[in-house]
């Protein structure tokens, strides 16, 4: 194994953290893997400019902060997935108010998408070269991938298994960790292809459709259904809810509730001892149980198991 990052004994250099957990270059059968670690920071936490040698993936799970490149600052919240290139300085400072809890990791997607070649999807692997290079700064933040975190947290356990030397057989934990990367890079390039189809007709947005879209992160406590958006953007109910997924690519419900269940989630996250019913009225779910249903196909589990892995 390679180095291990582990300050939940806090370290002076780690002294800015509430913990820190992960691994630097872990897999000498693995190279492509460069890193993977758990940060939750301490308010105002600052992150120096450094670079890697390959692509670096930066999940903000809950808390916010704003990443620091050499000739600006881009804000990111819960769900944000900032993608620094090979090379690139990048920094973070932590928000002074509602600290950040991020998980990164860096890899070389070069053989996750070889992997896909060989099994003769070339199509895909065109399209995930491509979300990867489009970079034009350097960078990408992602909305919308809070949904990446169990993966992030799969490659950690097969880590920390490997470290403590629990697992069974280790070529077969290599082949998961393989294959979580992949998955990994596939997820990553289909959120990337969305988004690159939204900045592609964001100038070609309606006027109406985009006042409805600035004004719904405003609404989550008490959200609005078709009919007052419709009213809003000055359109019928089905020509708004048309143009609405033609732009976004989901309906104005689909979008409302995703929004809704980020925001949830933060809350979890934020404050452990709300009761889960509570989350859900915040956010204007009917029900406790509704709330579950939809928060365990949204996040893969439910809110009290997703809450246990913010401890």
């Amino acid at each position: 194994m390679g180095k291990i990052l582990r300050p939940s004994l806090l370290t002076a250099a780690a002294s800015e953290y509430r913990s820190l957990h992960g691994y630097e270059r872990p897999l000498p059968e693995l190279p492509a893997l460069d890193h993977i670690n758990e940060a939750r920071c301490l308010p105002g936490r600052m992150l120096r400019l450094h670079a890697h040698p390959t692509f670096e993936l930066c999940l903000t799970v809950s808390g916010r902060c704003r990443w620091l490149l050499t000739d600006r600052e881009v804000a990111s919240g819960p769900g944000d997935l900032f993608v620094a290139a090979p090379g690139v300085l990048h920094g973070c400072r932590s928000d002074a108010r509602d600290p950040n809890h991020n998980l990164a990791l860096g890899f070389d997607p070069g053989p996750a998408l070889q992997r896909l070649d060989a099994g003769g999807l070339g199509g895909a692997v065109g399209e995930g070269r491509a979300v990867f290079a489009d970079a034009s700064d350097g960078f990408r933040l992602l909305p919308g991938c809070l949904g990446l975190e169990q993966l992030f947290r799969r490659i950690l356990g097969e880590l920390d298994a490997m470290a403590m030397q629990r697992e069974r057989s280790r070529p077969m934990a290599l082949a998961m960790i393989q294959a979580l990367l992949v998955e990994l890079c596939i997820t990553v390039t289909r959120i990337g292809l969305g988004e690159l189809g939204d900045a592609r007709q964001r100038g070609r947005i309606p006027a109406g459709v985009r006042g409805v879209l600035d004004w719904l992160p405003g609404q989550l406590s008490d959200p609005p259904g078709i009919a007052a958006m419709a009213r809003r953007a000055g359109l019928s109910p089905s020509h708004f809810a048309a143009q609405f997924r033609r732009c976004t690519g989901e309906t104005p419900i689909e979008y409302l509730t995703r929004l809704r269940l980020e925001a949830a989630a933060a809350l979890l996250a934020r404050q452990p001892r709300l009761a889960i019913a509570a989350v859900a009225a915040e956010y204007g779910f009917c029900s406790g149980q509704y709330f579950s249903a939809l928060f365990r196909r949204r996040f893969g589990r439910s809110p009290a198991a997703w809450r246990r892995t913010q401890a």
